[in-house]
Formats: C-alpha cells, structure tokens, sequence
C-alpha cells in the first residue's frame, strides 16, 4: 500500500464515509479544472514522504500539497500548491514530489468535486480530507493519511493560529490537537489510538494482533466520527441552543448546551451545574419546522416569566412572576419551512418548570420534539451545513474550550448535535455500504481481499472483536431523583451543560447529585 521516494502514492483512497470541502474563505479545494501549474513549484532534492491509501478506492481525486502559509485563513495559500496529482480510474498515481527547498510543515488535501468512491460509484460523503505533514513525521518516516480526524484536528490548529504564527507554533498545535482528538473519540480508553500513526489498514505492517486491533480501534473511530457528520449534515433535528444565566435577566451566562426539547420541572433545585435553583433564567434558540402547512398553536407553560418569538413575531410576553401556568398563541406556518424560534424563561424563587409545545388539525398537541428542532437561527446557513463545514465547527468547539456543547465561550457555533458522540458508535451505519461500525474487521477484510494486499498476512482479529464489549454507555437524567449514585469511570465521561469530568486515572469514584445531567462513554459499576 505505501511506497517510498519521490513523494510517491500507490493508491490514495479515501475512508468509507469521508471528505469534505473545508470552509476556509476561499481555502476549499474544488475540482481540479483549474490552472494550476504556474504556480506549482519546481521539485529540487525532493523530501522524500510515505503515504498509504484505505479503500473505497477514490478515482479522478485531486491530491494537492501546500506549504505552510500563516498569510492565509487555512494557514496555506490555496492558488499556490507545492505539488498535484489526480488519482486515475483504478485510484493510481504516482511521480508526485516536494521540493527540499521548501521546509514543513505541509498540509495535504485529497478529494475534490470530481472524485468518485470505487466501492459506491458515487462521490464521497465528504469531499476533501486534510492533514499536516510535519518536521516530526518526516524525521521518523511516518506513512501519511488524511482521515475525518486527522481533518478535525487541522481544524482545531487553524481556529487559533494567527497571521503571526510561526511553523513550529502550528506543528505543536496540531500535534495538541491531534493528542486530544486521539483521546476524545477513541472509541475504547482501553486502547489507545494515535491518528497520525496508528494503522488504518491490515496490511504487511500489520502481521500481529496487536497491531491489527489498533487498526480496527483507528478505523472504527473515524469511521463512527466520519457517520456521525455526515447524519449532522442531512438537517435532522437536533434541539434548541440553550443558554442559562446565573440571573434573572440573561446577562450573567454560565452553561450553554444542547437540549433537544424544552420540557423541564425542575422543582427547587437547580437546573444545571453553576446555576442555583433560584434567580436564574434560560433562552433557547434556534429554527422549528412543521410537518403540516397548517395554523400552529404554541403552548408555553413556565413557573416564572415567558416570552416567545416565532418568525421574529412575539407571540407571548409575560414576563411577570407567575405559578405554572400555560399560555398560548397562534400562527400561520408552511410544511417543511424553518421558522426562527426563540423562547426565553426566568425562574425568581420557588419551584421552575418551563416547557414549549404546540398542535395543529393534524397534529395532536405534544411537546416539540427535537426532531422539529435545530440549533441554528439561520435557515439559509442550515441549508448550507455541510459536512465540511461540520467538522470546521467541531474544531472551533472542541478547541475553545475542551468540550463539545455547540459554542464557543459565550459565541453560539450552531449545527453539531453533541449527545451524538458520545452515544455508543458500534450500530451506526457507514454511509454508502454495508457495514456498521461493529462490522470493521470485515469492513478490513473485504478491501484487502479487493486490493489484494494481503502479502501473506492473515487477519488475526475475530470478526465480532467489535460487537461484543464490557463498556456500558448510558444518559441518566438524575434531575426527579432524590438519591444519588456512585460511578466508577473509565474513561471521558461529559456533563450537560458543558462541564466536562475526565478521569485520569481509572477507579475515580464521582457522586452525581440530584439535579445533574450525566452521559458519556463510560465503564462504570453503581451502588
């Protein structure tokens, strides 16, 4: 799969499930129609670079590379690659070179609007993939692939990097970045993943078991990262953007989070980490679609003060000291159509409740789910939400902060549904095959067989190796409990409501109080 010399690509394919074009101002890589040869520069004791391909084959793929270029949004200058090549119909190419002359890092885009996955016949899920070549992968000989994570974590990099940043300064935040996204979406902690080296493929390299259970473990986690995306990006609801304020006037914010409906009674306790059980106040925001094209009535039931906007039109204002109590109002609204929602809530003492419903002639009246619900304001941008730009989100996320809550500090991102990654990734589909998640080694099997690329190397890893696992991973709601549990963790394990508790050592024992919202991929015995 992998040679060595002029920079020299075997097969360059791309993952079941992956590319994307990256959002960058300009920094996409498109089709390669382009003229791109003036400015590509002359090859001069060139570097040499092992790169390997992973099945589905990825024909007519435009494969460029870009010296590091802080000038530029996407820290390199998209007119200007250092090398390019197009992967004929049997995904070949060959001969490509980077010139000595030019020191790393690199950042290596495969994809384009004109390839085409061998194994579908139809374009894959995301368009172009990205990684960095840096001084440390040269220096160890390192085989190159660019995957959806090792896209995510040049995301991470470039959302903090500045024109002033320097090439060792961006080599260390995306070894930063790419550290963390090991950690982050690994999918057992057990076994630990590095997604710039581990093996993604079973090949001649890959002749012992242990080696071949962390290609499975590699593969299987940016195959489920790579699922995940690409379910964000077909519109699905995904819930409101909720902010809750230390204080009864929404200026004082201390958690944003992802609730998929509105629909809580909190009674007198609080309603997230940071914020007491009096004197807070919450808005949720986001676009609502109807399945009917009919009169809608809206239905808001809070224990304090309420306000709500539908289509920029405030359909209910009272914000007042109030029991529960349920009010309601009326409009006109278009199937399938996404509609601004905004509904903002102050608790002053007491009990709080707050929940958002409605009903029409054909729909019988029920909370909003989340289905109907997404948690961006703007209708044209979800239009546009693709799966690149899904993972630039990611990025900007998880880079801000450590947690993916769809923000970044006090700024709204918009798009990414964070109770779906840390669900169980073994049942998820793998777009345009077969294949789950839990099916990987004869997911590995299958494209060694099709590559014939065995070289004599046996798969050592039982065909169930993933659909069988110990780990339990659950979502508990301790809010109308009055009792508390012990956890012993192993593993990440995420809070709603952006506060994050990692342990480091497993055995942590963490009590988890009535009122709080718990859910993660986790091990964990209670009492």
């Amino acid at each position: 799969m992998c040679t060595s010399g002029r920079f020299t690509l075997a097969s360059v394919f791309s993952l079941f499930a992956l590319t994307a074009c990256i959002d960058n101002g300009g920094d996409s890589v498109s089709d390669v129609s382009g003229q791109v040869s003036n400015s590509i520069q002359a090859a001069s004791e060139p570097r040499v670079i092992n790169a390997g391909g992973i099945k589905g084959p990825l024909a007519h793929a435009d494969l460029r590379i870009y010296a590091f270029d802080p000038a530029f949004p996407g820290m390199y200058n998209p007119d200007a690659p250092i090398a390019v090549a197009i992967t004929d119909q049997f995904a070949q190419v060959s001969g490509l070179s980077v010139s000595g002359d030019t020191n790393p890092p690199y950042i290596l885009t495969i994809g384009g609007s004109q390839a085409i996955d061998l194994d579908t016949g139809k374009p894959p899920v995301i368009e172009t993939l990205t990684t960095v070549i840096t001084s440390k992968m040269l220096a160890e000989n390192k085989t190159v692939y660019a995957t959806p994570l090792t896209t995510l974590a040049y995301q991470m990099a470039r959302s903090t990097a500045t024109g002033s940043t320097t090439a060792a300064g961006f080599e260390q935040s995306v070894e930063r970045a790419g550290d963390q996204v090991s950690t982050e979406f690994a999918l057992d902690q057990q076994h630990a993943i590095d997604i710039f080296s581990s093996p993604v493929v079973i090949n001649g390299q890959t002749d012992t078991l242990a080696k071949q259970e962390e290609a499975v473990y590699h593969r299987a986690a940016l195959e489920a990262f790579a699922a995940n995306v690409y379910q964000m990006s077909l519109m699905k609801g995904n819930g409101l953007q909720a902010s809750y304020f230390r204080d009864p006037g929404l200026s004082d914010m201390a958690v944003k989070r992802v609730d998929a409906e509105v629909n809580f009674d909190w009674g007198t306790n609080a309603p997230v980490p940071g914020v007491g059980p009096d004197g807070f106040s919450v808005r949720w925001s986001g676009l609502v679609m109807p399945d009917y094209s009919e009169n809608y009535t809206f239905y808001v039931s809070t224990d304090n003060g309420v306000r709500l906007w539908v289509d920029g039109q405030l359909l209910i204002d009272n914000w007042n000291d109030q029991l529960v109590k349920e009010l309601s109002a009326t409009v006109a609204l278009e199937a399938g159509k996404k509609y601004p929602i905004v509904m903002e809530y102050y608790e002053y003492v007491g009990n709080a409740a707050a929940k958002l419903s409605w009903s029409s002639a054909s729909e019988a009246k029920q909370v909003i789910p989340k289905s109907n619900l997404f948690n961006l304001s703007d209708a044209t941008e979800l239009a546009q939400l693709t799966t690149d730009r899904i993972i630039q989100r990611i990025g900007l996320d998880l880079q801000s902060d450590g947690v993916i809550n769809n923000a970044a500090g006090a700024v709204d991102i918009g798009g990414i549904d964070p109770a779906a990654l840390v669900e169980d990734p073994r049942g998820l589909a793998i777009p345009n095959t077969n294949y789950q998640v839990s099916d990987m080694v004869a997911l590995l099997a299958a494209e060694q067989a099709a590559l014939g690329s065995t070289n004599g190397t046996d798969i050592l890893v039982d065909t169930d190796f993933l659909s069988t696992s110990s780990r339990s991973y659950f979502s508990e709601d301790f809010e109308n409990k009055d009792w508390k549990k012990n956890y012993r963790l192993l593993g990440n394990v995420f809070r709603a409501g952006g506060v994050a508790a990692r342990s480091g050592s497993y055995g942590l024992r963490i009590d988890v109080d009535k009122g709080e919202h718990w859910g993660g991929r986790i091990l964990y015995d209670h009492s």
